[in-house]
């Protein structure tokens, strides 16, 4: 077992881009709560792109190495990350997204190098056939899988037939969110939002997952002046969501504020929050939403039924149906009582079961069987044939 000058053992956690996406905000998170027990590093393919989640580690004082991939398939990353695994010698390497086509090789190489891997959407999504054709190889002799929800871990059994990989749910830092009401309304003032209007928020990236032309054309059916939308998040979409927001006259009451530091703040000023995604795994948004005091409106798919009751911590709707989506806000709107309800359910959830200090432990939890088990060979993963 190869440990650090300090005596721990060395967590290496590799992921394409340490941007700002939920992976990476989740694998920030969870290597500052790890660096109390390991000595953690994090990997990424891409060069740097100045991401919040790249401050928080170097914050946090860990170190971060990138090794400059172009786009596309980059056949230098393969003697790269070789390189890489020389210099840091890490105990464990834990993976992220679509960096295993790249890492196997080294792997293979290193019999006694434990791996773990989270798969942070539904199996089949989250891929190309190329990135399945190699996980199908490496969770069957080589990488432990773990899965952000049971929705994700049956997925990967289904898809892989395997037995169900453990399940660890994403956490937030649920303090951070807590609800502020002295927040409101300086935050509304700062950005001219009438303090008796009603604040539709949608956070994440606009790309089509998200489906936020659907949100768009709830919000333009609703047809209340009192109403006002904001879109928090950056993407490719976001040139198709101006361009119809334009098209539907909503210049005034549609808001699209791009990428945003202050994300605890906008949720405080705003009444209700809308994700109405096409497929997750286990979304951070969500999470931060219900910690921040918010009614949600949320589509029923991959994980989301695993973090809300239907009319209790939030309002579940098919996805893809904008007609349940205008009902859905309709009935936010209307009711204080249901909008409040929702709310202290939600906050009671959140900061029971979305922490942080929650999915750091079961890491440490499932990081410690395996470096138990690490004076011989790593176990391979029970497989279940049909």
């Amino acid at each position: 077992m190869t440990h650090s000058i300090s005596g721990r053992p060395r967590i290496l956690h590799i992921l394409p881009v340490i941007g700002h996406a939920g992976a990476e905000q989740m694998t920030a998170n969870l290597l500052v709560g790890l660096s109390r027990s390991y000595d953690v590093g994090a990997l990424g393919l891409y060069d740097s792109v100045n991401s919040s989640t790249e401050k928080t580690l170097k914050q946090a004082g860990l170190p971060i190495w990138f090794l400059g991939k172009h786009p596309g398939f980059d056949a230098r990353m393969f003697p790269r990350i070789d390189r890489a695994l020389r210099e840091t010698q890490p105990t464990l390497v834990h993976t992220h997204l679509s960096v295993l086509r790249y890492l196997l090789p080294s792997l293979i190489r290193r019999p006694a190098l434990i791996a773990v891997h989270t798969v942070h959407s539904l199996a089949e999504r989250e891929t190309d056939l190329l990135g399945r054709l190699v996980r199908r190889f490496a969770f069957d002799r080589r990488v432990r899988p773990v899965a952000v929800s049971r929705a994700v871990a049956h997925s990967v059994s289904r898809l892989y037939n395997l037995a169900e990989p453990p399940t660890i749910p994403n956490g937030v830092p649920v303090s951070t969110f807590r609800f502020d009401p002295a927040a409101r309304p300086l935050w509304r003032k700062a950005h001219n939002f009438d303090n008796d209007a009603f604040l539709f928020i949608a956070t994440g990236r606009l790309e089509a997952p998200k489906n936020p032309l659907l949100v768009l054309r709830a919000f333009h059916e609703l047809n209340n002046e009192r109403c006002q939308l904001m879109f928090v998040g950056d993407g490719p979409l976001r040139p198709q969501v101006e361009e119809q927001v334009q098209l539907l006259g909503l210049e005034k009451r549609v808001h699209i504020f791009g990428r945003r530091t202050d994300i605890p703040e906008c949720l405080a000023a705003s009444d209700a929050f809308v994700l109405c995604s096409d497929w997750e795994g286990n979304p951070l948004g969500l999470m931060e939403a219900m910690a921040s005091g918010l009614p949600v409106i949320v589509t029923c798919v991959g994980g989301v039924p695993e973090l809300i009751d239907h009319r209790r911590h939030g309002l579940l709707i098919p996805p893809g149906d904008c007609d349940a989506l205008r009902s859905a806000m309709q009935s936010l709107l209307d009711s204080s009582e249901l909008r409040e309800s929702i709310c202290r359910a939600a906050i009671r959830r959140a900061q029971t079961e979305f922490t942080l200090e929650r999915m750091v432990e079961s890491y440490d939890r499932l990081y410690q069987h395996l470096l138990e088990q690490s004076t011989t060979r790593l176990t391979p993963m029970a497989v279940a044939r049909s």
